[in-house]
């Protein structure tokens, strides 16, 4: 059915410049905001396979979509063996990625080369980590966002720069300062900072050459700017995607976090924030076609309905704060998702994918119960979603 369906929506255009890269008439006025590391890759795998017709072009981007499975298995198996193969089919049924798996869009293929640095990374590869994340933001430019993490987790696998918990909470000026003067620890982090220097220099080059990070710029992309609505829409979908887990947590881990005055102050200056910057107001959420846009119109249409609105963003702040992940570094992956995910004014439900994704397979792993639970959540969803 896919092979012989009519394009949709993007996938006009991201045919439209594979078939310019094809037929050698690439423009780069008619690739938008995005760099073409998808195009070529598709294009190239189009011309090895002797056609360009879109039926090959999807089955192209499937390969590629079941490549990032093999990715996430990688990942979820490096971080716990016995969970892995559960994490991948979690991550092949998450319900806002599996639509997208045969579909011409870019972010299954983003999310092969960000998993591929993260698994590199976890294995203390900083040179293939680096180049992987080099072919992140040439697919799409904000994975560029995830090189600090990358750089950290590496250096977090030097023996003498093997932080514990406390010392990132307490002392971790203290202990970053005692490290730097050791001339061990010196060599080592230098030897595994210096391969992220290659990723962050070409992106610093691009933006100076380009002017901007997005490649072609326009009033719908604008840059410099923060815009929060990404952040509070994906933590909607955390809520709605991972109900299993904010069930368990609420019964389990919030009372416990609510103990904690700096962490009960936190997550109330981060939900005001949200709620005083949420903004809906970028051209394409305003076409109420899709059940999205609907949402966020609804979130719009007074104090009562955006309350409503961010109860489950609430309820999701706090079922993160209170998860836990392997290794103490992969902390910082908040942050830096916040970053990711401000970047943009328009918002969309294909940008949480990356986070959500990371999140699913960074996440400490519960029992095999929860573990099953949240897969057959992920089929119910799905099954709502095809049909």
């Amino acid at each position: 059915m896919v092979r012989t369906s009519p394009l949709v929506f993007d996938e006009i255009s991201h045919f439209e410049r594979i078939t310019e890269i094809l037929n050698g008439t690439f423009s780069r006025a008619k690739f938008g905001a995005m760099l073409p590391g998808y195009h070529y890759l598709v294009s190239g795998l189009l011309i090895l396979s002797g056609t360009g017709s879109a039926a090959a072009a999807r089955l192209v981007t499937l390969v590629i979509s079941l490549l990032s499975c093999g990715a996430a298995y990688l990942v979820a198996r490096t971080l716990d063996h016995e969970t892995a193969f559960l994490r991948t089919l979690q991550y092949a049924t998450l319900p806002i990625l599996l639509p997208f798996f045969p579909l011409l869009y870019t972010d299954t293929a983003s999310l092969l080369f960000v998993l591929l640095a993260f698994f590199f990374a976890f294995r203390r590869m900083s040179l293939s980590s680096a180049l992987s994340s080099c072919a992140g933001v040439l697919v799409r430019q904000n994975n560029i966002v995830w090189v600090p993490l990358l750089a950290l987790i590496v250096l977090s696998r030097e023996p003498s720069w093997a932080l514990t918990g406390s010392e990132l909470r307490s002392h971790f000026r203290k202990t970053i300062c005692d490290r730097l003067k050791r001339r061990k620890s010196l060599i080592e982090a230098t030897k595994s900072l210096l391969p992220f220097v290659i990723p962050i220099t070409g992106f610093l080059v691009f933006i100076v050459l380009n002017g901007s990070p997005v490649l072609n710029r326009s009033d719908l992309h604008p840059f410099p700017g923060m815009f929060t609505g990404n952040v509070s829409f994906t933590l909607l979908l955390f809520s709605a995607l991972f109900f299993p887990l904010v069930i368990e947590q609420a019964w389990g881990q919030w009372r416990h976090i609510l103990r904690e005055q700096r962490v009960q102050l936190l997550l109330v200056l981060l939900l005001l924030v949200l709620w005083g910057t949420f903004r809906a107001d970028h051209p394409l959420n305003l076409n109420l076609q899709s059940v999205k846009n609907q949402i966020l119109s609804f979130a719009e249409s007074g104090a009562v309905r955006k309350a409503v609105f961010f109860v489950p963003v609430a309820l999701a702040l706090l079922t993160a704060s209170s998860v836990r992940f392997p290794r103490p570094v992969m902390y910082f992956f908040y942050p830096l998702a916040f970053v990711y995910l401000s970047a943009s004014w328009f918002i969309e439900t294909r940008y949480a994918i990356v986070p959500l994704a990371l999140f699913l397979l960074f996440r400490e792993k519960q029992t095999w119960r929860q573990e099953v639970l949240q897969f057959g959540w992920n089929l119910v969803i799905c099954l709502w979603v095809f049909f």
